[in-house]
């Protein structure tokens, strides 16, 4: 029933057929708006690949503004063009056109700034294929690994192959004071599906703590801090339309889902992108984002289990 009613419908406006009030709020408004909200759920979700997002997010525009917006634009103007004859509503019909007229508008000026976008993350995401910024090293006879340097694109994927060599890998040290947010979500779902255990020596900040939280059991060591703040974008023209404050809910989100405390995440959410909180160890214990605090030679599966008493570092 279906596969002839959808052929017909889309005909139809494309032909004008349907009235210029279905035209118009039904298959022009509307559908707008459940794309729009479409776009949101897949192409200004941060992936584990810039290079992965880019394709996606070129390749939504060119489906939804080269085909399916003439579609709707034309199927628009064609009603409009019969309602004007047949019932001569002048202003209802040209406020319609006016609103189509202006969408193009958007579109041209959008696919320009999309241009420059892509342009500027192929760039980095090219020299990031031959100038890595972090360090990936297996310790501890392959079961633990050992990140440090920055959070960085292609970071996931060198992760995910390492833990598909090494079966036995139990832990991952994080030391970095972070990098893309895509990257940061995209090493917490590897350390969650894998079970890994987090910990960190030297800090952890920014897109580093959505990796840290992704730990089965969390571990600081006794100079180790963890830094959070509000997401910002380092440049105006990349991904000019992207919520950051929707981004950053998500995130909270996730963090509550790693049984962290409700007070903590609200603090944190007030916390300006310009700015770094860093919680004292038992603001973070308290919190339950960190499950103890080991010196580094005790780290061992042994130090995993024992928490250390919140008054041995007051």
């Amino acid at each position: 029933m279906y596969s002839k009613r959808i052929p017909g419908y889309i005909h139809d406006h494309w032909r004008g057929n349907h009235s210029l009030a279905f035209s118009f709020w039904f298959s022009f408004a509307l559908l707008n708006v459940v794309i729009h909200y479409l776009e949101l759920l897949v192409t200004l979700s941060f992936s584990a690949s810039s290079r992965t997002h880019l394709y996606i997010t070129v390749s939504y525009f060119v489906c939804f503004r080269f085909v399916v917006y003439p579609w709707q634009a034309i199927g628009v103007l064609r009603a409009c063009e019969r309602a004007l004859t047949e019932y001569r509503n002048f202003v209802w019909v040209r406020s319609a056109q006016a609103i189509v007229v202006l969408g193009i508008i958007a579109i041209f000026v959008e696919g320009l700034s999309l241009i420059r976008v892509s342009a500027s993350l192929f760039a980095v995401v090219e020299s990031s294929v031959d100038e890595k910024s972090y360090l990936l090293i297996l310790e501890d006879n392959d079961r633990t690994i050992r990140l440090s340097g920055s959070i960085d694109f292609g970071i996931t994927r060198d992760l995910a192959g390492l833990l598909e060599d090494h079966a036995d890998v139990e832990r991952i040290i994080l030391d970095s004071k972070g990098g893309p947010v895509s990257e940061g979500r995209g090493l917490a779902f590897l350390i969650g599906e894998k079970e890994l255990h987090t910990y960190s020596l030297r800090g952890c900040s920014s897109a580093c703590t959505i990796a840290f939280i992704g730990g089965k059991k969390r571990l600081l060591g006794p100079e180790a801090k963890l830094g959070f703040h509000h997401y910002r974008l380092d440049s105006k023209n990349v991904l000019p339309f992207l919520d950051l404050d929707n981004e950053f809910k998500k995130d909270l989100a996730f963090y509550a889902s790693q049984s962290i405390d409700t007070a903590f995440l609200d603090k944190m959410y007030e916390i300006r992108h310009s700015d770094m909180w860093f919680p004292s160890h038992e603001e973070l214990l308290q919190a339950g984002v960190i499950d103890g605090v080991v010196s580094p030679d005790k780290l061992a599966p042994s130090a995993l289990s024992p928490t250390v008493p919140q008054d041995a570092y007051r």
